[in-house]
């Protein structure tokens, strides 16, 4: 006779983007998005009599994270839980702290997941047990990403103010598999 034990286990990998994103840079321990910055202005009324504005704070400074699932066959979800980004009795807007769940093996939509494992939906990072995974019981590798951003395009719907207090911000991010 022989037994196998059940286990669950995963390995996360946290890689920073680099060259405005496109490139899956080095492995890093924390996520440090830098001193935020308006990055530019807009025009609210376009040839209108108001002057351009200054953009809203964000980060050009993205992070992806890479995730490998023991699951032995069974159910599976992720999530992750953070924070608001804080400092002292100040937060950053919680609309613009983004999370991105990837579709397709290791974030390439181009190399589509097995049929039962899907991806969860783009939004606040600033979440309790927000579903970025759920699987029937196939496996793959999975990929998200972080951002601070003001762009509606990439998730934003709550911009940080250029008169943010200043100061550094921090927050915890807590990833959990759980076999359902």
């Amino acid at each position: 006779t022989a037994t196998v034990a059940s286990a669950l286990g995963m390995s996360v990998e946290v890689r920073e983007l680099t060259n405005q994103g496109t490139v899956i840079g080095p492995v890093v321990t924390s996520m440090d998005f830098g001193t935020l910055a308006s990055n530019g202005n807009f025009d609210p009324d376009g040839a209108g009599p108001l002057p351009p504005q200054p953009r809203a704070l964000n980060s050009t400074r993205a992070y992806q994270v890479f995730a490998s699932i023991l699951n032995q066959g069974r159910p599976f979800t992720i999530q992750q839980s953070a924070g608001p980004l804080q400092a002292g009795p100040n937060n950053l807007a919680n609309g613009s702290f983004i999370v991105t769940p990837l579709s397709g093996v290791g974030g390439d939509p181009a190399k589509p997941f097995p049929a039962g494992l899907t991806a969860g939906s783009r939004g606040t990072a600033v979440a309790a047990n927000k579903v970025l995974f759920n699987s029937t019981g196939a496996s793959s590798v999975l990929a998200w990403t972080y951002g601070i951003t003001d762009d509606p395009t990439l998730g934003s719907f709550e911009p940080i103010s250029p008169n943010q207090p200043p100061g550094p911000y921090g927050t915890v991010i807590q990833i959990t598999a759980t076999a359902t």
